[in-house]
């Protein structure tokens, strides 16, 4: 992600650039050339605020993510370290999440059966850990 520094230091340097046009008395291709250094630089600026917005976009929506994952998470219950749905009564439904993503990176991924003979029956479809001898409650 761009600094602020670079933010800052890129818009002092138009900020200089403009104050020097408008206090200096410059010919005509003087001129030119500090206008196409501002607008440069404000190009530069430009394209520095966009990737910045961008990448706090993509934060925000990974906040979105493991905030959405919190609410699942606390709508769980524990069973043998794993953790599961709850039925309407508070018992265990379906597969168990994945424990690795849970921990690593906060991400609740359902186990899905395992397609790979002689490894165990569950397997997480993101970090593509196996895990056996896991029952999936009806």
């Amino acid at each position: 992600m761009p600094d602020l520094a670079t933010v800052l230091a890129t818009s002092g340097q138009v900020i200089a650039l403009l104050k020097e046009l408008r206090d200096t008395p410059l010919d005509e291709a003087g001129r030119k050339l500090k206008f196409a250094q501002a607008i440069s630089l404000i190009a530069d600026l430009k394209a520095t605020l966009v990737d910045a917005n961008a990448e706090a976009r993509g934060k925000d929506q990974e906040i979105q993510t493991l905030r959405r994952n919190f609410r699942i998470f606390t709508d769980t219950v524990a069973v043998l370290g794993y953790h599961y749905d709850r039925d309407e009564k508070g018992r265990p439904k379906g597969a168990p999440y994945c424990p690795v993503c849970m921990q690593k990176e906060g991400y609740m991924l359902l186990l899905t059966r395992s397609q790979e003979r002689g490894y165990p029956e569950m397997q997480c479809p993101h970090c593509k850990a196996f895990y056996g001898g896991l029952s999936v409650f009806k």
